[in-house]
């Protein structure tokens, strides 16, 4: 037989019939493959993970690179300026220590005024609602699509409508040759995982990628920590 020298006592070394147990599982075999595709509480297994790693319960509504400021999550100032000018003043400043008086102001407006320099969010796109979007889409007007660059296998990489993808991008997208329309596009990245909380469909940032709700002892320990704060 072909198993003599492998270490392997199911396989034989000796010339034998052919062998069942290389073609169907036993029953026993077979539940244990089916425990390995389930979760702990036997939900099916998520594969691969969607959801970005967040340090949950910290207070901050935005990715860990972000920052809320006017009801939007923009770049942290700290990660802008590497450290020089932390606190945000507006879409466009930073400012390096308190007072913020005007010769302690960090400005950018970039190169398009919107969304550039200071004005933009952690991923470098727009400035967004609280939340997060899950690790394989994109922000698009505010809202979360599955990436064009996964959709479209590299081919038409630059999102410029709900269900549109540029090969190009920037101008070069005002030409239709260089775009692609199709109903396909306008989804969110969580279908086919087997998880219900992740969307299939296109959709607002989720705050619970973000921040985690807290139990009545864990807010009760926050406000005692913020008064002794307070206090001191």
């Amino acid at each position: 037989g072909g198993g003599a020298g492998d270490h392997d006592p199911l396989t034989l070394a000796t010339a034998h019939l052919p062998q069942v147990s290389l073609t169907e599982d036993s029953s026993a075999t077979r539940q244990q493959r089916q425990a390995d595709r389930q979760g702990a509480d036997g939900s099916a297994a998520v594969a691969p993970a969607l959801k970005p790693s967040e340090v949950m319960h910290d207070g901050n509504v935005c990715g860990d690179d972000e920052e809320l400021y006017g009801g939007l999550c923009y770049r942290r100032c700290s990660l802008l300026t590497e450290g020089r000018a932390a606190i945000r003043t507006s879409s466009w400043t930073c400012c390096d220590a308190h007072p913020c008086a005007p010769w302690r102001q960090h400005g950018s407006l970039g190169s398009k005024v919107l969304c550039s320099g200071y004005d933009i969010s952690g991923d470098g796109s727009c400035p967004h609602r609280p939340g997060a979007c899950l690790l394989d889409e994109e922000l698009y007007l505010g809202m979360c699509f599955k990436r064009c660059s996964l959709l479209t296998d590299g081919a038409y990489p630059h999102r410029v409508a709900p269900a549109t993808c540029c090969r190009s991008g920037g101008l070069g997208c005002l030409n239709l040759r260089n775009d692609r329309t199709e109903r396909s596009f306008d989804v969110g990245g969580g279908a086919g995982d087997s998880d219900p909380s992740t969307p299939a469909e296109a959709h607002a940032p989720m705050q619970e990628l973000t921040e985690g709700r807290r139990s009545g002892g864990e807010e009760l320990m926050l406000h005692r920590r913020l008064r002794s704060g307070a206090a001191a």
